[in-house]
């Protein structure tokens, strides 16, 4: 009767376990995800200017302030980060994860209305600052300038989640991006798909114009020729205007 009434008490307990097992690895993702999008939005709001900053717009977009964000090495990951290649860690990033924090300098915005897109743009692009940016590579062309203006970003597996919805952007919509002093107003000309090995002689091919590159991976799922991530997304634009956003 022991035997049984143990055993009884034991398939009980190891089915409680097996269920919250279950419910934990089915909200981990969207409570993952739910933190990631809480982060992003708070650092957005920190870098809002307020009238108190001295600061005074000349036209609806408001300018930025640049900002450092810390972090726990570990917090914010991104299912699949693993994956990409330009997310890698340098030569000098694995140091990284033996502090207590990491930094991310975020320096603009990045804002796609046609997706009602937002987020930080962050002076690099590491493993860590594609946590809570889009992160620009640093080789590539500044904000505005001539040459192509290189942005690295996940691209969020769930909707609404980093740049899930890039492939929705059509020729003519706007791609903005907002600095402490000026907005950059692009103009989306197209969008490819490559293979990984050909992005860096991609995102190093020169131009006479001022121009912009957002890096992204694709498919969002496992097609039959695909793999999930396996391939790169490039959404190309031109600099249409630069907005002055201060009055001396």
């Amino acid at each position: 009767m022991k035997k049984k009434r143990f055993l009884y008490v034991s398939l009980n307990i190891l089915a409680a376990t097996f269920m919250l097992v279950g419910i934990y690895l089915l909200i981990r993702p969207y409570y993952q995800n739910y933190r990631q999008r809480t982060k992003i939005d708070d650092i957005l709001a920190e870098m809002k200017i307020t009238q108190t900053d001295g600061q005074k717009s000349t036209s609806e977009i408001e300018p930025v302030k640049e900002i450092e964000v810390s972090f726990a090495p570990d917090a914010y990951k991104v299912d699949g980060e693993e994956w990409e290649d330009f997310a890698k860690p340098s030569s000098t990033e694995p140091e990284a994860n033996t502090r207590k924090f990491v930094k991310v300098k975020a320096y603009g915005r990045l804002d796609i209305p046609s997706i009602n897109f937002s987020m930080p743009i962050a002076d690099n692009a590491t493993i860590h600052s594609l946590r809570v940016a889009i992160g620009h590579y640093k080789p590539s062309a500044p904000m505005g300038g001539k040459g192509y203006f290189v942005l690295f970003g996940h691209r969020g597996y769930r909707p609404g989640n980093y740049l899930h919805h890039i492939h929705e952007i059509k020729p003519g919509d706007e791609i903005i991006v907002v600095s402490s002093e000026n907005a950059y107003i692009y103009i989306m000309d197209r969008s490819i798909e490559i293979e990984p090995s050909s992005l860096m002689k991609k995102i190093n091919e020169r131009t006479d114009q001022a121009g912009i590159i957002i890096v992204s991976c694709t498919p969002l799922r496992n097609t039959a020729t695909q793999k999930r991530g396996s391939l790169r997304f490039l959404l190309y634009g031109h600099l249409k205007e630069t907005i002055s956003l201060t009055e001396n």
